[in-house]
């Protein structure tokens, strides 16, 4: 009788599927990233175009900064929040009526970009409906194609498990509605702005009035973030200004 049973699960359909209803966006040329977050904002009121997008970050030979992307959606009224996560945590917000951006590794280490817009959980031993997360369903816009493939498969292929999340302001509460942990996620999202804002600073030639303000941003982002504070003070400092930070 086991034997049987672990035979039915095997051959099984999914117990539950659940599909994102986004709006598939192939941008113009090399811009992976556009593309996929166009396909998340199609769930927003705002839902740009990849070219609409593209217009607003800044492409360099490596692709497009998700700091750039972050803050191109937030020029259009959409926040954003990226963050790391197993598959489990894009597979939360799947079932919370979201489709979060994935980072992907492809051959000649290069990172990609993808939509994730479906998710299934399979039967557990017994057949019965279990929780585990068996496939994930990700809209490619290099490909312009949704494609399955398992759970194992994706987390083999995920890009230091670098997650986005676009949504519309009145949503930040629905994030959580199926379990995904927000609070962690802003904690990331926090040191993630922090970590971009002082990147544009630190790459000015020498401390300036400009990269002083930049950096002020990324105390803004992460007050806790020590870090940023020491390269304000060097940068103030080099830079002969004076600033008061708050302790």
């Amino acid at each position: 009788m086991l034997l049987l049973s672990l035979m039915a699960a095997a051959f099984a359909g999914p117990c539950r599927t659940v599909l994102a209803p986004t709006v598939h966006a192939q941008p113009d040329g090399p811009r992976c990233l556009t593309g996929a977050a166009a396909t998340a904002m199609s769930l927003t009121q705002a839902t740009p175009t990849p070219t609409e997008l593209a217009r607003r970050v800044k492409v360099t030979p490596h692709g497009i900064d998700p700091f750039d992307a972050q803050r191109a959606g937030q020029d259009l009224g959409i926040e954003a929040l990226v963050f790391t996560g197993p598959p489990e945590a894009a597979a939360r917000l799947v079932e919370a009526g979201f489709a979060p951006v994935a980072l992907v590794n492809r051959p000649g280490n290069t990172r990609h970009a993808v939509a994730v817009t479906g998710i299934e959980r399979g039967v557990d031993a017994n057949g019965q409906c279990g929780t585990a997360l068996t496939a994930i369903e990700a809209f490619d816009p290099f490909t312009n194609r949704r494609t399955w493939q398992t759970a194992q498969a994706f987390a083999a292929q995920q890009s230091a498990e670098q997650l986005m999340v676009f949504f519309d302001p009145d949503q930040r509460e629905k994030l959580d509605d199926k379990g995904f942990p927000l609070t962690a996620a802003e904690a990331v999202d926090r040191r993630f702005r922090a970590q971009g804002w002082m990147n544009r600073a630190n790459a000015h030639p020498a401390p300036n009035a400009q990269s002083v303000r930049l950096l002020k941003r990324a105390v803004d982002a992460d007050p806790e973030w020590a870090t940023a504070r020491t390269e304000l003070e060097r940068h103030t400092a080099a830079a002969d200004g004076k600033i008061e930070l708050n302790p």
